[in-house]
């Protein structure tokens, strides 16, 4: 069932709901308020009845004068009773209306009230008030309250036939008003689909509607822009790493067909043949360990812990120091500690000691400075123009002097992906003298 199909049965059965509480109370408050009537009006009326004649005619109070001073009251002032009677002292009961049922006698209540029953009669129910009668006997008279029930009845129908249209007119405001509020969430599936069946991300959202609806539009939108950008980088480091990739392809081609010649190489030949090899496998194989780690999501894998920086740079210094030889010194202002994924840094501030280890001549010295939330790596090599400064940090950017030594140029661009995901900035400047600062800076309290 559609989303519209239900607002609309829903509408209509809160309606429904909401209309039949309100009528049945409406219905129940009507038929107290036409019995009660009904009952003052017979109690009132037997109260009249019971007095008998005024001894004083000035003195009458509105009541009913009797011509008889006992038996029964005369018959045109008992209607609209449907039966009255007498009972006498002695047990002897004057039926008042000729023809009329005789009552169940009942025991008199105190003078100057009047008790109400139902009694049944040839299969009617009617309402009966009994009362002292002025000779000291017991008036009863009853009348048939099929007046106010067939008053109630039509009520009764109509209640339910208001009920019944109200629902239908809920339902129909219902279905145009579903209809509005969920046109928008039509479109944006029709879009959805259309972009899902031909895999074009430049399909444009309308944003309209509001409230949820307009938001969920801008969210769908700014995901499918996303979805497009990140297709757009993974087609752009595709393209750029066939291009990477086609240098040490074709040295490593070259090299295999002089293997091929083996025999006719000259012995002194042989070593520097196959060491070429080795290193253009090496290249190959960093290159490919890199991509899969710049292109492959595994921020999810780790997680998010308190990580001291500096003690993270101290193992890192420490690891590339006996690998390389190189002397690499330590500073730490404020030590400081954030919140992130501790194999993530550990490869970012591993890439920035790496990076300035390999272009870095051998006796300059290279500097690690740790702050609360910062790591900054100085080095005395060549540098870079202030103007390529950002440029660094691109994917297989590498100065052109630089392209002949190894490396991939991925190591600095996974270094921003990192640091990008924690929050955190990067940067890289010329320093006074010559070489190159860089570093980056996380966030206080960093969250992933």
């Amino acid at each position: 069932m559609s989303l519209r199909w239900r607002i609309s049965i829903a509408l209509a059965t809160l309606a429904m709901g909401a209309a039949t509480l309100a009528a049945i109370g409406a219905y129940l408050a009507t038929a107290d308020q036409l019995r009660s009537s009904f009952d003052r009006s017979l109690s009132a009326r037997a109260s009249e009845l019971g007095t008998g004649p005024k001894s004083d005619p000035s003195d009458r109070g509105g009541g009913p004068e009797l011509d008889v001073a006992e038996g029964c009251p005369p018959a045109g002032l008992i209607q609209p009773a449907s039966a009255a009677q007498v009972v006498g002292l002695s047990g002897a009961i004057d039926v008042c209306i000729p023809g009329g049922p005789t009552l169940t006698a009942r025991t008199s209540p105190p003078p100057g009230t009047v008790a109400l029953s139902d009694v049944t009669i040839n299969g009617r129910t009617l309402r009966m008030a009994t009362t002292r009668f002025h000779n000291g006997g017991t008036l009863q008279v009853a009348r048939d309250p099929s007046d106010y029930l067939e008053v109630l009845d039509v009520l009764r129908t109509r209640f339910m036939s208001l009920v019944v249209v109200v629902s239908l007119v809920a339902g129909f405001v219902g279905w145009f008003m579903a209809r509005r509020l969920v046109s928008p969430l039509v479109r944006l599936r029709d879009a959805a689909r259309l972009i899902a069946r031909t895999g074009d991300l430049t399909t444009p959202l309308v944003i309209e509607g509001s409230g949820e609806t307009r938001d969920l539009a801008m969210s769908l939108d700014e995901m499918v822009h996303s979805l497009a950008a990140s297709k757009e980088q993974q087609q752009r480091l595709v393209s750029d790493a066939s291009h990477e990739m086609r240098t040490p392809l074709t040295s490593l081609t070259t090299n295999l067909d002089l293997l091929d010649r083996f025999d006719e190489l000259p012995i002194g030949d042989r070593p520097e043949v196959v060491a070429a090899v080795r290193c253009d496998v090496e290249e190959l194989t960093y290159l490919m360990t890199e991509l899969v780690e710049l292109a492959t999501d595994r921020s999810n894998d780790e997680p998010i812990q308190t990580v001291d920086l500096a003690e993270v740079a101290t193992e890192v210094a420490d690891r590339c120091r006996r690998r390389s030889g190189r002397a690499i010194s330590l500073v730490v202002t404020n030590p400081g500690a954030v919140a992130a994924r501790p194999l993530m840094i550990e490869r970012a501030i591993s890439n920035l000691v790496d990076n300035a280890v390999k272009y870095s001549a051998t006796p300059s010295p290279i500097e690690v400075r740790v702050g609360p939330h910062t790591v900054e790596v100085l080095d005395r090599g060549p540098g870079i123009p202030a103007e390529l400064a950002d440029r660094i940090f691109e994917r297989f950017f590498r100065m052109p002097e630089a392209r002949s030594q190894p490396g991939s140029g991925l190591g600095l661009a996974i270094v921003q992906q990192v640091v990008e995901r924690h929050g955190g900035t990067v940067w890289a400047r010329p320093r006074d003298g010559g070489g190159l600062a860089i570093g980056f800076e996380l966030p206080d309290n960093t969250r992933v």
